[in-house]
């Protein structure tokens, strides 16, 4: 499962968000962010000129998110 994770944050997942026009630069919202599967490749994306603001109701996944 990991490596599967591993996949998708660092390839996969940049792919399909570019695909849908995440861009270098943007700002983007992962509402329901859980631990990070949408942010951590949208953070990729954007890179530094960007911003990712995850947003969740579980307080344990925001802070599983924070330590990676």
């Amino acid at each position: 499962m990991k490596d599967e994770m591993k996949k998708w944050e660092n390839k996969e997942g940049l792919r399909f968000l570019e695909k849908i026009g995440v861009k270098p630069g943007q700002i983007v919202l992962d509402f329901g962010c859980g631990v990070g599967h949408y942010t951590i490749p949208a953070a990729k994306v954007v890179g530094k000129n960007g911003k990712v603001y995850g947003l969740d109701k579980d307080k344990n996944s925001l802070n599983k998110l924070k330590k990676i």
